[in-house]
């Protein structure tokens, strides 16, 4: 199970899986797109119970939908989610086949310097070490 492509692909998303609501699901399908949103509610779905049952990883989950772009927030929920699909095999695996899926469906964007776009996107995305952006040219350093 590639935990750390999970917990990047999850962090946008946790801010609305965490809170109730029809008006939360519907913006998060308005930001993210439909199916980036249907994968992510699947993959928290099936997470949702053995979070609740772990401390540390429910609060590792809070801590990146407060700032889902905190970099140390989402280190400490990976190694969370890490420890809880260790002690439970069985939902690694039901993970696994679910985050295949999401893969599949071309939703998922992991890794160095990649970048998935949910719905629109214009101008220039750099994803390059030390790229100062002038005009229209791009430099790297």
């Amino acid at each position: 199970m590639d935990v750390a492509g999970l917990t990047a692909f999850l962090a946008p998303f946790l801010p609305y899986v965490l809170k109730a609501g029809d008006r939360f699901a519907s913006d998060a399908a308005t930001r993210f797109g439909e199916q980036a949103w249907a994968h992510a509610r699947r993959l928290w779905d099936r997470l949702r119970s053995s979070v609740a049952e772990e401390p540390s990883v429910q609060m590792a989950a809070q801590e990146v939908a407060a700032s889902p772009d905190d970099e140390r927030a989402r280190a400490f929920l990976e190694l969370q989610l890490e420890r809880l699909l260790e002690a439970h095999p069985t939902l690694a695996d039901e993970l696994e086949l679910l985050w295949d899926d999401a893969t599949a469906a071309n939703v998922v964007a992991s890794g160095d310097r990649n970048v998935a776009v949910g719905r629109d996107a214009s101008g220039t995305i750099v994803t390059g070490d030390d790229a100062v952006i002038t005009g229209d040219d791009i430099h790297t350093g």
